[in-house]
Parts: structure tokens; C-alpha cells; sequence
């Protein structure tokens, strides 16, 4: 077991010495006049991308969408990343985008990459989009809050207009970008503590609204004339409560949008686009290790043994779990044969040494534990050593060295 050990700690040391490779991100060249990658190429896969390509004028900010192949319309991107231009100006010159995605992708797989260009907006265009999110609004208001008898009243619980006026806005905001610190992230508590207190509002307590009256000019009859009245008054009472909410909902919406605000101006679509197949290997791999002869009430029986073998992984893929990465099946034959506690010789069948199938896992860079079965063979009768021969499995264990060479297939 002294050889064992050595070979362990020397082993151990070894593999601490070795320095794992730094990922490098793989350069991706869009053709935005063909709407290709590279020349025709395959994205890289498993790694880290550097997209690239030309960002026209007036085009302040370029954002990479990554989806999965033919998926839903409505479907959440797998990454994004996005450039920004340093000096944004409203009549920008073109310039060269580069965005990295720390996001690899798999292997011989197909994906759909959107492209979208932005440019700043000016002033104006802000002004006018805030304008069409409170008219969106007010359309909505106006149809879910009205006066039912002497009181204000929504159609609908408070909880959900505050949803649905939310809604209004991201929807409209779809189509524009935001620095983080700026943009719309939903209407605060206020809104929905003031929706709330217009349901407690009565018509009758406000004096504003309590002496509206119907010209003597238009001659109506006492019981028409008050009617009138009173529909004038309900309507008064309605538009003030709407133009003191909407005043709210205006001085939120535009604090959102007072920074800076990128429009969309072009989408470009690349579907189905694959990534390059990643190629198939098998290494080899030379070891040491002990595996058990046979167990006795006192002792154990085991022998020991360099051994060396192919290794087979369970996953070639940087993207699969750590476990399947990492892990291997192996199968091997050891160097020597085995001898038990009282001399009898162990070989194995077939090859004339004992041979082992199992699994391997890394534990360093190149040190690998290997666990599994030993088939051996050795004579059925002690006393008798060349009659009939058993064939029998036990368990080893041992460390190895994966040998810095691999045999590669095609693609």
C-alpha cells in the first residue's frame, strides 16, 4: 500500500500545478446588409461571444436577443446583452458595435437571434409619447369609473385597474430602452391608495358641484330641469376626480421617462441559425489501483496493480451538468496479475489479466478517481490450481492520469 500512497500524493501535486485555460470569447461578425454571420458560418459554440457589426447612423444603442428555435411567439429571450454608444447625440455617425454574451450555446443546436437598433429620442418625440400614454389611460378611466347613485364608483376591484393602468404603460414602453437607473417600473403605492379613495368620495359633499345649473334660456319643464342638473353635477364631479388622478399618474410618468430614452428604428431577424457541432473524443488513461480477491471474517484478499485503459465521457458538452461533465466511463486492464494471501495466482478471462469496467470522475485538471467492477479469474479449488477456473467480479478503486493526447472523430 506504500506504493499506492506514494503514487496518490505525487499525483495530487502534480495536477495542483496545472492551471486551468481562461475562456476566450469568440468573434461573431454580423452582415447586416446579407443578415449572416460571418460567411455563412456556424456560430461557435460552448463559449463566450463577442458579437460585432456595423451600427448605422443615428443609432445610439444595438441589443442581441437569444431564443430558442421555433418557439412560441410570445417567449422570454435565453440571453441579452446589449452596446452602447459612449457619446449618444440625435445625429450620431455610424461606428462599429461590439457586445459580449457570456452566454454559450449548445452544440449543434439551431437558434433565433433578433437584432434590434435604437437611436435617441428628442424631447419632443418624449413629450408626445407621454401625451399617447395618458390618452391610453384616460380611454381606460373613462370606461371603468363613473358615478352610481351619490357616490364615485370603479367598475372593478381597485387592485385591478392599478394592474391594468401598469399594463398600459409597459405596453407602450415596448418598443423603447431605458439606462437602468431610469424607465417605467409600475405606478407606486400612491396611485393605488388614490384609487382607492375615490370610491369614498360623495357627490353630495361636494360643494364645487352642488349648484350646477341648467340655463332658464333652454324653458324645461321643473322635474327636466332638475335632472339635467343633477347629470351636470355627477359629471363635473366625474372629471375633476379623473383630472386629479390622471395629474398623479402624469407626474409618475414623466419622472420615468425624464432620462435618457432609446426608440426602436429596426429589427432584424436571423431563425433557424446553427452552431457548430461539437466533435466526439476518447482518451486514455494510465493508473494505479486495488481491487478486492475475496473477503474473509479476519481479512481481506486484494490486489494492486498499474493499470491503463479508454475513457468514454458522459458528456462532451461545457453546457451539460458538472457531474456528466466531469465523469467518464472507462474500461482498462491491469498491467499485472493479482496473488492472494496464500500465494494463489489471479488472473482474468479472456485476456489473460484481470480487466475492469467503470466510471471515472476528475478530481484535478488531469488526476481522475476511478471506481467500478474487476473481473478475474482464478482456480474454483485452492488445492488445486490447474483445474477448473472461476470467473468472478469485485469491486477496485484506483487514481489516474489522463494522458494529454485524444483520438477526435468527425463531425
Amino acid at each position: 500500500m506504500n506504493t499506492f500512497a506514494s503514487y496518490l500524493f505525487a499525483a495530487a501535486f502534480w495536477a495542483a500545478a496545472c492551471l486551468p485555460a481562461v475562456a476566450q470569447f469568440a468573434t461573431v461578425t454580423y452582415d447586416r446588409s446579407l443578415n449572416v454571420f460571418g460567411n455563412y458560418e456556424a456560430l461557435p459554440s460552448e463559449q463566450p461571444l463577442m458579437f460585432t457589426g456595423l451600427a448605422p447612423a443615428k443609432t445610439d444603442v444595438v441589443e442581441v436577443y437569444v431564443f430558442t428555435y421555433k418557439g412560441k411567439k410570445k417567449r422570454k429571450p435565453l440571453a441579452h446583452a446589449s452596446w452602447h454608444r459612449e457619446e449618444a447625440t440625435v445625429d450620431s455617425a455610424p461606428t462599429t458595435f461590439k457586445i459580449p454574451l457570456s452566454y454559450p450555446l449548445e452544440a449543434g443546436k439551431k437558434y433565433d437571434i433578433y437584432l434590434h437598433y435604437l437611436s435617441l429620442m428628442e424631447d419632443g418625440e418624449k413629450e408626445m409619447l407621454e401625451k399617447t400614454l395618458m390618452k391610453t389611460m384616460d380611454m381606460y378611466l373613462r370606461k371603468v369609473f363613473d358615478v352610481q347613485g351619490r357616490n364615485l364608483r370603479l367598475d372593478g376591484k381597485v387592485k385591478e385597474v392599478y394592474r391594468h393602468l401598469n399594463k398600459i404603460v409597459y405596453a407602450g414602453l415596448e418598443r423603447y430602452t431605458f439606462p437602468e437607473a431610469y424607465g417605467f417600473s409600475g405606478f407606486s403605492e400612491l396611485v393605488k391608495e388614490h384609487l382607492a379613495s375615490l370610491e369614498k368620495i360623495s357627490i353630495s359633499k361636494l360643494s364645487d358641484f352642488s349648484s350646477s345649473t341648467v340655463p332658464d334660456s333652454l324653458k324645461l319643464g321643473k322635474r327636466r330641469k332638475k335632472s339635467l342638473e343633477k347629470t351636470a353635477r355627477h359629471a363635473q364631479a366625474r372629471e375633476a376626480a379623473l383630472k386629479a388622478l390622471e395629474e398623479v399618474l402624469a407626474a409618475e410618468l414623466h419622472t420615468a421617462l425624464s432620462g435618457p430614452v432609446w426608440k426602436l428604428t429596426d429589427v432584424r431577424f436571423v431563425n433557424d441559425y446553427p452552431t457548430k457541432a461539437r466533435k466526439g473524443y476518447f482518451a486514455v488513461h494510465v493508473g494505479y489501483g486495488t481491487a478486492l480477491i475475496q473477503q474473509y471474517p479476519d481479512h481481506l484478499d486484494y490486489g494492486s496493480s498499474a493499470y491503463a485503459g479508454l475513457s468514454f465521457p458522459l458528456a462532451t458538452s461545457t453546457l451539460a451538468p458538472v457531474f456528466m461533465r466531469n465523469a467518464s466511463l472507462t474500461a482498462g486492464v491491469f498491467f499485472d496479475n493479482f496473488s492472494t494471501q496464500s500465494g494463489l495466482e489471479v488472473s482474468g478471462p479472456v485476456l489473460g489479466r484481470p480487466f475492469y469496467l467503470g466510471l471515472d470522475y476528475k478530481l484535478f485538471q488531469f488526476v481522475r478517481f476511478n471506481a467500478g467492477a474487476t473481473f478475474m479469474e482464478m482456480p474454483s479449488d485452492p488445492l488445486n490450481p490447474s483445474g477448473d477456473m472461476r470467473v468472478f467480479a469485485q469491486p477496485f478503486v484506483g487514481l489516474s492520469a489522463k494522458i494529454n493526447l485524444s483520438l477526435s472523430f468527425d463531425q
